[in-house]
């Protein structure tokens, strides 16, 4: 079994995609940033980030997580890559 994928790296990757879903990629941190709220993407924005997600991750993000409680929040969408992702 491969280790599991360092936060710091997550962080980073997230990172480098939101950068093309920004209008204004001017922030210091992603932590406790909400995607759509904070971040001002919008839904088709969310599903793009989702489908590089999966497909860098190799995970499955079912549909009943994404709710604004649950991956639409940068720390727990982390969360959700760090327990089901692999290098």
């Amino acid at each position: 079994m491969n280790p599991k994928v360092p936060r710091k790296e997550i962080y980073y990757f997230l990172s480098k995609s939101l950068s093309a879903h920004l209008r204004d990629a001017n922030y210091s941190s992603l932590e406790g940033m909400h995607l759509i709220d904070d971040l001002g993407l919008d839904s088709l924005d969310v599903v793009s980030l989702l489908f590089d997600i999966e497909d860098h991750y190799g995970v499955v993000i079912p549909e009943v997580e994404i709710s604004p409680h649950q991956l639409l929040q940068i720390d727990n969408l982390v969360a959700f890559i760090e327990s089901g992702a692999t290098e």
